[in-house]
Order: C-alpha cells, then structure tokens, then sequence
C-alpha cells in the first residue's frame, strides 16, 4: 500500500527581490527523499515528501512495502511535473538521478515535463565561501549556521532511519513509522527555511552557470529553460529548452535591429544570438533597438541612454545581463502566432 499523508503548511514561504527576479508566479515545491541505501541500483525509494507553496500542504508519499516502489515512483514523479521549480538539496546529484534510475530499474515511463530543480547545494558549494569557516556542507550544518537546528524535532539520522523502516516491515509498529515520517518532515520544512541562505552567495552568477526558468514564453504555455548564456565581446548567445508545448518559430529579426533566433518544436529546443559591440572599456547592448519598454531596466545604473552595460573590464553584470535576457524573450514572443 502506499501512503499520501498531506497536511497544512502555515509557514511564509521565503520572497526577495532577488529570488523573485528568476522564480516569481513559479509553482514551487520543496522537495527530499528517503532510500534505503545511496546506490540505486541496489537499494529502493521508499518515501518522498515535499511542500506545495501554490497548495500550502506538506506531503509525504511512503510505500508500507517494498514491492510497492514502482507505485510510488509514478506518483511521487507525476506529482513533481505539477511545479515548475523544485527546491532540493543535493537533489540534482542524488535525488533525482536516485529516482529516474529507481524508475529505469523497473521500466516505467519517465515524465518528460520534470521541472527546473533549484539546488541549494549545488550553489553553496560553487558560489559561497561557507567551506572555508564551516566544517562541511551537510543541511543540518547550514541550519545550525542559520540558527535553525533547534526547529527540528526527529533525533535520527538516515543511517537509523532507514534501520528503523526495515524494522517496520517486520514489526508495523507505528511509532517507528511517525519517526520515518517526521525524519523527512523535518527535512523539507528545515529546507524551506533555508532560502535565505541564497543572499549570502553570488546568486545571479550562480543562476548564470545552473541556468533558469522562464515561465510563459516567447508564447503562453511554453516555459523556456536557459540553460547557457555566452557572453562575448560582440555578440550574445543563449540556449535552452522548451519545457512545455514546444514551437516552431525562426527569425532574423529586422534590419533596424538584428538577431538570431531559432525555436525546433521537434527538439524542444530554442537558441538565440544577439550582437553586442564595445565602448571602450564595456561591453553593451542596445537595449532601446530591442526592447518595447525600457522602464523595468531604468533603476539599473548601468542603462545610459538606451544602452545597457553588461561587462567592464573587471566582471559581468549577470543580474542586468538576466534581467535584459528574460525581458527580450518575452518581447519576441509576440512574434509567434
């Protein structure tokens, strides 16, 4: 049998200006699992739980017998594509890759629409100095960094959570279940209210190397994922996916204002090139030639005259090279029936 315990989330889910530039009007969920070993080859999915902002509910999806995994993955990952951004961590090197091999073993069809997974982890450990005065990276370090390990209330670790599921299986004792349960409750909720964490890294250069999402574009529906921006002295490149409803679309843009770009409905894929020029020491764009309004780039310093800096000689500016990217997708879109 499989389990879906839902209850209410009350908690405010984290907000800035600095998360809302990439994930504002996105379905967010926060997301771990529990296994019985770290090898998927060998060892199973037992238990997913996650938080739905849009719902304000805490799940938890647990297989009451191992024979029941292959269930449990199609619900767990079905349940997944209803968001567009997960918040994981470490969940791009191990609970997603843990749950399509799980899915692979047992030859179930894998979602296509997984959505865009936001790793905490993954950004600490490339874009913050935490390593150099903590003694590792493990969640329940960053809480206590963040005073938040006192919130937790499970006193086990995976190692004993997992002996105690398969003392489960043996004995159905229902404590030792509300134990597992609350281990993975504690996990997500302690997640969520990590978020704040992302203001103490170089996010927008860390969302330039992990990529973004970009809901409901170039046409409603669509939902692009930039997964490479290449800054040049003369020219810009940006690639990615389409995540949804993906269409077909070329242009080369006008002889006033030039461009590349490509939309293959069949790859579900998308590029595009734009030319860039330098002013002595920097590297600009006209944002003027191709954006219809210039207004939500006016409180950058950078933008003078219709011209919108996006290099000097010293560092990118990957917060208005971003901004200018996710703004000149979305003006395209319009020329897409």
């Amino acid at each position: 049998m499989i389990s879906r315990i839902i209850t209410s989330y009350q908690e405010e889910f984290y907000h800035s200006r600095l998360f809302n530039q990439y994930f504002d009007e996105s379905r967010i969920a926060v997301a771990d699992i529990e296994t019985t070993g770290l090898n998927p080859l060998s060892t199973a999915f037992i238990l997913g739980g996650l938080i739905s902002i849009p719902d304000n509910t805490s799940e938890q999806y647990f297989t009451e017998d191992l024979a029941m995994e292959p269930e449990l993955l199609t619900d767990f990952l079905r349940r997944l594509t209803d968001f567009d951004v997960i918040i994981t961590y470490n969940g791009q090197s191990f609970d997603l890759p843990f749950l399509l091999k799980r899915a692979e073993h047992h030859r179930l069809t894998i979602p296509r629409d997984l959505p865009y997974n936001l790793d905490l982890y993954k950004i600490l450990n490339g874009h913050s100095n935490l390593r150099r005065f903590l003694p590792d990276l493990k969640q329940k370090t960053i809480e206590n960094f963040l005073g938040l390990f006192s919130d937790r209330r499970d006193e086990i670790s995976g190692k004993e959570s997992v002996e105690l599921y398969f003392s489960y299986l043996r004995t159905k004792d229902p404590e030792s279940r509300e134990k597992i349960l609350l281990h993975n409750r504690d996990d997500i909720h302690q997640l969520a209210r990590l978020l704040p964490i992302i203001e103490k890294v170089n996010f927008h250069k860390a969302m330039n190397q992990l990529g973004f999402p970009l809901l409901n574009a170039p046409v409603k529906g669509t939902g692009l994922l930039i997964r490479s921006v290449i800054l040049g002295n003369r020219e810009l490149n940006v690639s990615g996916v389409q995540r949804h409803q993906p269409v077909e679309f070329h242009s080369f843009g006008t002889i006033q204002a030039g461009y590349r770009a490509a939309f293959d409905r069949n790859a579900a894929d998308f590029r595009l090139s734009l030319p860039l020029f330098r002013i002595g020491d920097f590297t600009v764009v006209d944002a003027a030639k191709y954006l219809k309004e210039l207004t939500p780039l006016e409180k950058y310093p950078s933008l003078q005259e219709g011209f919108l800096i996006l290099q000097d000689d010293r560092e990118i500016r990957y917060q208005e090279l971003h901004h200018f990217i996710q703004l000149f997708l979305k003006t395209i879109g319009g020329q897409i029936s």
